[in-house]
């Protein structure tokens, strides 16, 4: 009998332990969920809000991007100066706002965040040549558009283009841009002869000056759909221009008009003299 009884206190006493244990361990488990489900809260509410510092910004380019260091300091400046956005206070649409301010972004294409991580993504304005501007040179697309970036000479002709002096006047500007596009599509002209158009120059009443490399100036004329209309064509006056420079007399003209004279009147060097003379 007393067998018994001490049986049976052992086994009240194991079941105590175990149920002991058993809200010990519910305990701690509900502790560690409790603990998850804060962090989890706080992750969330963290994610609404970014602030946009030096070190946390990265800049990803797709394709070959001329001036990059530019493009790079002139993005960064303008995503720090957001400073924090709070996507519960429509902060998304600020930062795109702001970010579409910089002057090498042509617009923004997609914006997004996921996680702790905010990504957007860009369209950039490719430059197309160099504006003269007063005391400045300022890069400009292909749209005249100006690009907040102020560069040297050296900088424009390292990077292939060409700069444009058109006295400040708009609708000049915007048409030297297509006298620009014939230069760079036709640079095997020059190329072949070792010589560079370096700057593309309005003169009085609309017309144009083509400025190479070793110091002449080719005058070519009106631009296509400019104010006036020239006798030869933009075929036409590429051709005196590959006969100007293939001649070795043809060094001495510094200033050879390329648009009323017809293709071959140009090819010797007495022509060309008899040019530069009236």
């Amino acid at each position: 009998m007393e067998q018994s009884n001490s049986v049976r206190s052992d086994e009240r006493a194991r079941r105590r332990a175990e149920f002991s244990t058993r809200i010990a361990l519910f305990a701690s488990s509900a502790a560690v969920c409790a603990f998850t489900l804060l962090c989890v809260l706080a992750l969330v509410k963290q994610s609404y809000r970014f602030r946009l510092r030096k070190e946390t910004i990265r800049l990803r380019f797709r394709k070959a991007v001329l001036f990059r260091e530019d493009v790079d300091r002139a993005i960064k400046g303008a995503l720090r100066s957001v400073g924090t956005i709070d996507l519960a206070e429509n902060g998304l649409a600020k930062l795109i706002r702001r970010v579409e301010r910089c002057g090498w972004i042509e617009r923004v294409v997609w914006a997004e965040a996921v996680g702790l991580r905010l990504r957007i993504g860009v369209s950039l304005r490719q430059p197309f040549a160099a504006l003269v501007r007063g005391s400045r040179l300022l890069l400009c697309d292909r749209k005249a558009r100006t690009i907040t970036s102020r560069v040297s000479f050296a900088d424009v002709a390292g990077n292939g283009l060409v700069v444009v002096d058109a006295g400040g006047v708009r609708r000049w500007e915007k048409a030297a841009m297509c006298i620009c596009d014939i230069v760079y599509k036709n640079r095997a002209v020059c190329d072949a002869y070792g010589v560079k158009i370096t700057m593309v120059k309005a003169s009085a009443g609309g017309r144009f000056n083509l400025v190479s490399s070793d110091g002449r100036l080719f005058e070519w004329g009106y631009a296509p759909g400019g104010p006036g209309v020239d006798y030869l064509s933009v075929k036409e006056k590429l051709g005196n221009l590959r006969l100007v420079l293939r001649n070795p007399e043809a060094r001495r003209c510094k200033r050879v008009v390329l648009w009323s004279a017809p293709v071959g009147q140009v090819s010797d060097g007495r022509g060309l003299e008899q040019r530069r003379r009236q």
